[in-house]
């Protein structure tokens, strides 16, 4: 996958009429930026003309036919690793990942993951996210490795650095069918490593209508944080609802 380390500057300037997406492989990253490493990218609206609604073309899709595999999707990047930051960003281009799908995903409406010391500052998501997939792949739950997350924000986070997430917001709206996917929040999904979020908000409704016997962890805020020793959640707020087809769910952060 293509990686970029330089920085990027829009100037406030919206970037729109642009589809992202990737097809039929394994262990890959989508977004407008595929992977972000040491890496700034800032001060751009995606997929909007006048940086008030969506332009009705951009979008990120992507699905798989291989069998296992990782996907990492996100509007403006893929993967976030090393010192990477995402400032002062808002996306509008919607998200799907379709029925084709054989991977477990992380996906974030602004990165699938974060690691590293990277940090997102600033960032707005405004696209919604559609989870169609019907993947009938293995999963080991929540606590192990293989299974699939989604975020209005972020996917996956693993970063250590100390302020990570802050004065970020999400507006899109989140609804999975894929009984894969085991955790889904508002803001982040699932939090590996101490998990930083100051000053944020969802306001996107979250619904979940898989049929699943798997556990199904949901929060506004996060769904789930496995290292919960050296947590930080301030002044984060969530107003969106919350939705599930499953019996087996529990809410976590900001339910």
């Amino acid at each position: 996958a293509t990686t970029f380390k330089g920085t990027f500057d829009g100037r406030g300037h919206c970037i729109y009429n642009i589809k992202n997406g990737a097809y039929g492989g394994r262990n890959y990253n989508s977004g407008f930026f595929n992977m972000l490493e040491n890496a700034t990218v800032k001060n751009f609206i995606l997929g909007s003309k006048d940086g008030e609604a969506w332009d009705g073309y951009s979008e990120v899709t992507t699905y798989t036919t291989i069998q296992g595999g990782f996907e990492y999707v996100g509007a403006i990047a893929g993967r976030l690793i090393g010192t990477a930051s995402v400032q002062n960003v808002t996306n509008f281009s919607p998200i799907t990942i379709k029925a084709e799908n054989k991977s477990w995903v992380r996906v974030g409406g602004i990165t699938g993951i974060m690691s590293g010391t990277s940090s997102l500052s600033g960032c707005v998501n405004r696209g919604n996210i559609y989870s169609k997939g019907t993947s009938t792949i293995a999963i080991s739950g929540v606590n192990g490795p293989e299974h699939s997350v989604i975020g209005g924000l972020v996917g996956f986070y693993e970063s250590t650095h100390a302020n990570a997430i802050k004065d970020s917001y999400n507006y899109g709206s989140i609804e999975n069918v894929d009984p894969t996917v085991v955790c889904i929040g508002g803001l982040v999904a699932i939090a590996w490593q101490k998990l930083k979020v100051t000053n944020s908000e969802n306001h996107g409704a979250i619904l979940d209508k898989a049929t699943s016997a798997y556990q199904m962890l949901m929060g506004g805020i996060v769904g789930h944080i496995v290292t919960t020793a050296g947590t930080q959640v301030d002044a984060c707020e969530n107003m969106g609802n919350i939705t599930a087809n499953r019996k087996n769910v529990v809410n976590l952060v900001g339910g």
